[in-house]
């Protein structure tokens, strides 16, 4: 799935946190740095993938794909430090970031459909942040368009012998009859 097209996303249509969205490297950083974005932030991390196997019936490449992310949003809990108000803030979020990714199909040559949630729980919680992570799952149908393309070799010319023999005749009385021919073929 293409993360930073969800980046885009989430910063385009959840004004909520105002721009402040980035990726799996960001937050990896901030985590080990203790440097965070300014709150509310979200990071969006690319998950696990499962895939069907070809189907069967087909003699070309027909497969189903489930790519997966998580939106890890980071709330401030320095207010309150039980953590009620940050997690009761989870649900505006929740319902912030479903409007901007629900159903929106990154790729429409490729998702029969968009985005759907797949479930979430909560990360890591200490006094001053709480973070919760969003699962989303996309359906991508593979195909032979989408595999390694075969170029053929170009069809030019054909080159036929045909012999014709009477199968009656005395051997060695009648000789085969050999036609050639040539048929060029032009783009």
């Amino acid at each position: 799935m293409n993360i930073q097209a969800v980046i885009s996303q989430l910063k385009t249509y959840a004004p909520i946190f105002g721009n402040r969205v980035a990726g799996a490297a960001e937050f990896a950083q901030s985590v080990e740095k203790q440097v965070f974005l300014t709150l509310p932030a979200a990071y969006v991390m690319p998950r696990d993938e499962d895939a069907e196997r070809n189907n069967e019936g087909t003699n070309c490449l027909f497969q189903r794909v489930w790519e997966r992310i998580t939106v890890v949003v980071e709330l401030d809990n320095s207010t309150n430090r039980q953590g009620t108000v940050a997690i009761t803030s989870v649900e505006t979020v929740k319902y912030v970031v479903f409007a901007a990714l629900l159903n929106w199909r990154i790729d429409p040559n490729n998702c029969p459909r968009g985005l759907e949630y797949a479930g979430g729980r909560l990360g890591n919680v200490d006094r001053g942040r709480l973070f919760y992570e969003f699962d989303y799952q996309l359906e991508v149908i593979i195909t032979d368009d989408d595999g390694f393309q075969v170029t053929p070799d170009v069809l030019n010319t054909i080159e036929t012998d045909i012999q014709i023999t009477d199968t009656n005749a005395v051997p060695l009385v009648t000789p085969d009859i050999i036609i050639n021919t040539v048929t060029n073929f032009q783009d």
